[in-house]
């Protein structure tokens, strides 16, 4: 399709040319399948062929759509296995139509789709529907969201030995370095995700989950901790 002004046989636009801010906003939000009033910006499409303004602007929509919900499956590989594909596909959809991307890049689209979980599970509740998700799922995304944001990080080294232990000694501030991720859940989601490529995930998902992951190289380590640990490693990173 082609950006139309109403002439050459394209239909009349409604209230006056959009500036090319808005329209390259509202064109978005259309191929996202946001919902909303979509005619003006369909007024402005002159469809190639015999494709109509609706048609042309599907064709559009449907591979926009595909290519966000391949780069949220990229992140969440086994937020998607865990749920399947019906499932994943239709969260995806509700996900895309409400949150635009942002930048120019898709390496970090869907960073909101943890906290997106834990809403639509709480619509589900509010509805008392069968559509509640399984819990373990926020818990899971946001582990695979911290590793795809680490996986992309310059690696920091830390102190370790003597230094370390002089620093503590010494009563020096510490902090955890941040090639680094401190992560707690109810549920086993770090077996979860080491076992996504299995031919089948973990029956037993209970927790609880006391992790920290580290940049090492190019490489990420995960490694599981107590919780007296992990709550020392907390307090770390808090500064304390």
């Amino acid at each position: 399709p082609q950006a139309g002004t109403g002439s050459g046989g394209g239909p009349p636009s409604r209230g006056g040319p959009l500036k090319l801010a808005d329209l390259q906003s509202q064109f978005e939000a259309a191929l996202r399948g946001a919902p909303g009033d979509h005619a003006r910006i369909l007024a402005e499409v002159l469809p190639a062929g015999r494709l109509t303004a609706p048609a042309a602007l599907d064709v559009y929509g449907k591979s926009y759509r595909a290519r966000l919900t391949s780069a949220l499956g990229e992140i969440y590989e086994t937020v998607w296995r865990a749920m399947g594909d019906e499932m994943f596909f239709e969260i995806a959809g509700q996900y895309i139509a409400e949150h635009p991307s942002s930048t120019h890049s898709l390496q970090f689209y869907g960073l909101e789709f943890p906290d997106f979980l834990v809403r639509i599970s709480g619509r589900a509740q509010e509805k008392k529907t069968a559509d509640e998700l399984p819990g373990f799922l926020p818990d899971l995304a946001r582990f695979e969201r911290l590793f795809a944001e680490l996986f992309h990080k310059r690696m920091e080294t830390g102190l370790s030995g003597p230094a370390l232990a002089s620093a503590v000694e010494s009563g020096i501030p510490l902090a955890l370095v941040g090639s680094a991720f401190l992560l707690h859940s109810p549920w086993a989601v770090d077996v979860l995700f080491a076992n996504r490529a299995a031919d089948e995930l973990p029956e037993r998902l209970e927790g609880p989950c006391w992790l920290v992951a580290h940049k090492v190289s190019d490489t990420i380590a995960v490694q599981p901790l107590n919780e007296g640990a992990f709550r020392i490693l907390l307090d770390v990173s808090r500064g304390r």
